[in-house]
């Protein structure tokens, strides 16, 4: 009976453990550029430390690229 409650409790911390935030993808991040920047935001507050972190900030460094590049040429056509 004791090992069955052991058990069960190591294979119930093991699923809350789990039950951890989704990890987007760089590709989400790009089209949900807020929730990038709250992202990027908590993990320079060391409150996220996951995978969202590389990823938000990746896309949000290739959408400031492609505004700068968008700006650059904008500006180049006048």
């Amino acid at each position: 009976m004791k090992k069955t409650i052991i058990i069960s409790l190591a294979v119930f911390c093991g699923l809350l453990a789990g039950c951890d935030d989704k990890i987007h993808d760089v590709s989400y991040y790009k089209e949900h550029h807020e929730e990038a920047q709250k992202v990027s935001d908590k993990c320079k507050a060391g409150e996220i430390t996951n995978d969202n972190c590389k990823n938000a900030n990746e896309a949000l460094y290739d959408l400031k690229r492609k505004e700068i590049m968008s700006q650059m040429l904008g500006r180049s056509n006048k």
